[in-house]
This record gives C-alpha cells, sequence and structure tokens, in this order.
C-alpha cells in the first residue's frame, strides 16, 4: 500500500495507446462578464485597461502593478487605497486581481454590503 499523499508522476501511454489530451486554457470572452448592469462595449473597455495594467501578463493585477495604474492616473499616493482593495480580497485572490474582480471595482458594482 502507498502513503497517502505520495502521487506517482504520469505514466507514459503504453504502446498503441494515444496520450492523454490537455484541455485548452479557455479563450476570453466578453460575453461571459455581460450583465444587467454592464454592456459589452464596457467589458472590452475595462478589459483592455485591465491588460494595460497587469503589465506582466499573469491573469492578475497585484498591487505593485495598481499601485502604478493609480499613478499612471493622477493618483500619486494611492497606498491607503492598494492597501485597502487588495485587504478586501479577503485572501480569495492571492495573486492580486482577476478581471471578474477588477470589473467589479471599475464599474461600481460590489455588493450591496460592500461600501470599499
Amino acid at each position: 500500500m502507498k502513503p497517502a499523499g505520495n502521487k506517482q508522476p504520469p505514466q507514459p501511454p503504453k504502446k498503441g495507446q494515444a496520450p492523454p489530451v490537455k484541455e485548452a486554457p479557455r479563450e476570453w470572452k466578453a460575453e461571459d462578464y455581460v450583465g444587467p448592469q454592464v454592456s459589452i462595449e464596457e467589458v472590452r473597455d475595462v478589459k483592455a485597461a485591465f491588460d494595460i495594467f497587469d503589465t506582466d501578463n499573469s491573469g492578475f493585477i497585484d498591487a505593485a502593478e495598481l499601485k502604478q495604474a493609480f499613478v499612471s492616473l493622477g493618483l500619486a499616493n494611492a497606498n491607503k487605497l492598494v492597501y485597502n482593495i487588495m485587504n478586501s480580497l479577503d485572501g480569495e485572490h492571492p495573486n492580486g486581481l482577476n478581471f471578474a474582480e477588477f470589473l467589479k471595482l471599475a464599474t461600481g458594482r460590489l455588493g450591496e454590503g460592500n461600501s470599499r
């Protein structure tokens, strides 16, 4: 019996067997983010901004990238704002803001109980 937690590396396919098919990364679609209060044009505009601010193309905007975004928008003393935004993630996204969170912030449509 193998000890729990010891995962075996994937085995190569047997002779004559096709290798497992890897799922391709899902393509980003603006339509996936459209809602009653967010138009497709807004989603596309926010995505363009997100891509500019995500300077390392990680799919997340980390604290340094967020601060730089605020500085580029003329908010030189944005440390407290960046801290509050990143702190509001509550550990849900340790890498920073993903696009869905950024869209909520950019369109001002956070939940009723979230005044930040």
